[in-house]
């Protein structure tokens, strides 16, 4: 356990230096420092339970009634002054200044001075207990949005892998359903996926070499599926395999182009892909042909589940720092991510 979180340690460690600071600016002025040590160290004790007696009744931050907690700090305050000015008359005075000046009890002035005096004390106290309380709230108020956060990324990623493994086995029922010889290796890439997708997706970021290849399964798997029907480009160009970046960043949007592209269409289809990390800054870009079909609905909609799943991941991983464009003709569907830094 830490020492700031120990309650006796803390409060015992404040007043020790109010006591050294208080002495050593009252003594500053006559040099009479022992004087004055053991004047603040007389008056001590009242400070004390009249700080605690107004800790005791504070509220926390944004609940309470304030008024009424105002109005209890000014009578503790106003009782505090009386009875110092009464612990100065009857006791420190005669003890410590008698030889120096006459002290009468009811000097309006010197009242007024010692309210100020307590006034401060409790200020100090108050102002760092306040203090304590925003920076306790503010950390608790992070780790709350970021288990928020958290708990919303996983509900996504838990939303994606049902929707890819759906478009998958619905490829493995079209070659069952034709005797194609490339069942057996559709199933043995797709357990592939799903090993990745049980075990590595569990972690919060995985190289981004070990996303792309996962890819390059999927595509490998879809090029069995389409054969010659389908043209693929690719470049990469990666000056760090090893950068971490979150699970299922780049899979949808592949994903996604193959759905809607080779997915919906009779003919042959294109498919053109770009990955470019450089300084931490990641920009990929994809574009697939496809059919003038605009009555279709599909993830090329924001309502689609991939497309609208991984926004709502960068909104989560990285707020105000990608982009995520979407270009849509008669003819071909493009998407481009920019994370700056990932």
């Amino acid at each position: 356990m830490k020492w700031t979180d120990n309650y006796l340690v803390r409060h015992s460690i404040f007043w020790l230096v109010y006591w050294l600071v208080m002495g050593f600016i009252g003594g500053r002025y006559d040099l009479q420092f022992a004087r004055a040590y053991t004047h603040e160290a007389m008056e001590l004790p009242l400070r004390m339970a009249m700080v605690y007696a107004v800790l005791a009744r504070t509220p926390v931050l944004g609940k309470g009634n304030w008024w009424r907690w105002l109005a209890e700090v000014m009578a503790i305050l106003v009782v505090a002054t009386l009875l110092g000015r009464l612990q100065l008359y009857l006791l420190i005075h005669p003890m410590l200044y008698a030889q120096d000046y006459t002290m009468e009890y009811w000097a309006t002035t010197r009242i007024l001075l010692n309210f100020l005096d307590f006034a401060l004390t409790l200020f100090l106290v108050l102002s760092l207990r306040f203090a304590r309380q925003y920076m306790e709230f503010s950390a608790q108020k992070q780790q709350l949005m970021l288990e928020k956060a958290t708990a919303e990324l996983h509900a996504l990623r838990s939303q994606t892998n049902p929707h890819f493994l759906f478009n998958t086995l619905t490829n493995i029922y079209v070659l069952a359903r034709k005797n194609a010889p490339e069942t057996a290796d559709v199933v043995h890439r797709l357990s592939q996926l799903l090993r990745y997708m049980l075990y590595e997706c569990a972690a919060p970021t995985i190289p981004l070499e070990k996303e792309l290849h996962i890819a390059e399964t999927y595509i490998g798997l879809e090029k069995l599926r389409f054969g010659d029907r389908l043209s693929i480009k690719s470049q990469q160009e990666i000056d760090q395999p090893q950068q971490p970046v979150p699970p299922l960043l780049l899979l949808p949007l592949f994903e996604n182009a193959f759905k809607h592209g080779a997915g919906e269409s009779r003919f042959s289809i294109e498919i053109e892909w770009l990955v470019r990390l450089q300084q931490g800054s990641l920009f990929f870009h994809i574009r697939n042909s496809k059919e003038n079909s605009p009555t279709s609905a599909s993830d090329n909609t924001p309502a689609g589940i991939g497309l609208s799943n991984l926004r709502k991941q960068l909104n989560l991983l990285y707020p105000g720092a990608y982009s995520l464009d979407i270009e849509e003709t008669a003819h071909q569907f493009s998407v481009t991510l920019h994370i700056r830094h990932v």
